[in-house]
């Protein structure tokens, strides 16, 4: 499999159980994921990304502590960082400028998320250096289709 369609670590990382629990469900049972992870905390995340065992992570906008936003900003600093998906309440375009100068590669609403997270995950395009490095920070906006 190329970069292209390579089998993505993914890590959900939200407050709320039932809501990692169904949406790391859905991801166990797509062609792209081959691992998925569940994190509660700021510092767990932060703790998997410096091990560099994740590709994306599907990060609530207001994770405890200190919010998704404020972490996303910290984990373009990690080696190779994993890319990195807001979810948020509300999809307004301000919103979505906010995630995206975090170093975010996307804000998707919470609401509305499994309709377009398969389409998402099928165009995602995990950077080449991505992969099995961590010398360099990957890039931080990869392409993908139909994701505003």
């Amino acid at each position: 499999m190329n970069d292209e369609g390579a089998a993505l670590r993914v890590l959900v990382a939200d407050g709320s159980p039932e809501f990692r629990d169904a949406i790391s469900g859905w991801l166990a049972s797509h062609p792209r994921v081959a691992e998925v992870r569940v994190a509660g905390r700021g510092g767990e995340v932060e703790r998997m990304a410096a091990a560099g065992a994740i590709d994306l992570v599907l990060l609530d906008a207001v994770l405890p502590p200190d919010g998704g936003f404020a972490l996303a900003r910290r984990l373009t600093v990690v080696p190779a960082p994993p890319l990195v998906v807001l979810l948020v309440l509300y999809d307004y375009a301000a919103v979505r400028r906010e995630a995206l100068s975090c170093g975010a590669v996307a804000a998707l609403d919470k609401s509305a998320l499994l309709p377009r997270l398969g389409p998402f995950l099928d165009g995602l395009r995990v950077p080449r250096d991505r992969r099995g490095s961590r010398s360099e920070p990957a890039p931080r906006r990869p392409g993908f289709p139909g994701v505003p």
